[in-house]
């Protein structure tokens, strides 16, 4: 699609406008994707950044992480339904963040700190806060994408083993009020993320045995999403194609969420925005750096998936 492209190279020319996380954030979204040589390009230039030469400092930049405390992110969607259980489950919001950065120095740069890790953080810790939330059905629905995020990323990055329970994360998704728009939201998340990071976040096939059960939360989204299409976000309906391209499932949805796109360019530049549903009068997500990940997620829908099944 020409929009996508041009939105691409929109972004990759003001790519220094943006704070480094979302400039990493859009850079190695792509190079999973497609392995886009631009892409590629830029996680070299901001490896001097992103990741410190020596093992000390990767130790120091986890602990510094692992502090971090829910009620810092003043934007996290449904703040006030997740923050009493990120205060019953104080480590999570911390661990988070420090599982992705050991992900991303494995899975974008080839470098190790799995051991540097578990200097900070044993795994009998992580696995003893994983196994109480686990336990906690309303606290998986609320917390959503944070305990996803944490459970595949310690399994499936830091210690390899595959002993993700996927079943029980599709019955959560069954508990959810979905005329309630904060848990509406939340449940998308929920299987939305547990997709992505099936794929260890674009750079791996999703594995054979789990593909049924990921192809039944798709087929359950789509009829959300067609229900409740002008409450949801177009961030949301993106990553759903998002999700569906991984998994090639096809969906009757693609036509009028493309069609949604084309009438969601920024009057302020070549980027899309919400303007055609209740997130319309969301003014903070309408900035060129709030739409990045908007926009990295139409620009993936629109491209051949390199691990596509």
């Amino acid at each position: 699609m020409q929009m996508a492209k041009d939105i691409q190279q929109y972004y990759y020319s003001r790519l220094a406008e943006l704070p480094a996380t979302k400039q990493f954030h859009f850079a190695s979204r792509l190079s999973a994707w497609c392995n886009d040589p631009a892409a590629r390009i830029v996680l070299e230039q901001m490896r001097i950044t992103m990741l410190p030469d020596h093992s000390a400092e990767r130790v120091t930049i986890l602990s510094e992480h692992l502090q971090h405390k829910a009620y810092d992110n003043p934007t996290m969607p449904a703040a006030a339904l997740r923050l009493p259980y990120f205060a019953a489950y104080p480590q999570l919001y911390g661990l988070e963040l420090a599982l992705f950065r050991v992900r991303h120095w494995l899975s974008v740069y080839g470098v190790d700190a799995r051991q540097q890790l578990q200097q900070v953080i044993p795994s009998t810790v992580m696995l003893d806060l994983e196994k109480a939330i686990l336990a906690d059905d309303q606290a998986v629905r609320i917390l959503s994408t944070y305990i996803v995020n944490v459970s595949y990323l310690l399994h499936r990055v830091v210690l390899q083993d595959d002993t993700i329970d996927v079943q029980h994360f599709y019955d959560i998704g069954k508990a959810y009020d979905l005329d309630d728009a904060e848990q509406l939201r939340l449940y998308l998340y929920l299987y939305t993320h547990c997709i992505i990071a099936a794929s260890n976040f674009y750079t791996q096939p999703v594995p054979d045995e789990e593909i049924p059960i990921y192809r039944q939360m798709l087929a359950d989204l789509e009829q959300v999403i067609a229900g409740r299409y002008n409450h949801l976000s177009l961030d949301t309906k993106l990553e759903f194609l998002v999700c569906c391209h991984i998994l090639g499932f096809e969906t009757s949805l693609a036509a009028p969420i493309y069609q949604e796109c084309e009438r969601s360019l920024s009057p302020e530049g070549t980027f899309l925005i919400d303007t055609h549903n209740q997130f319309a009068d969301n003014q903070h997500k309408k900035t060129f750096a709030a739409s990045e990940h908007r926009n990295v997620l139409y620009i993936m829908s629109t491209l051949p998936y390199q691990h596509r099944l």
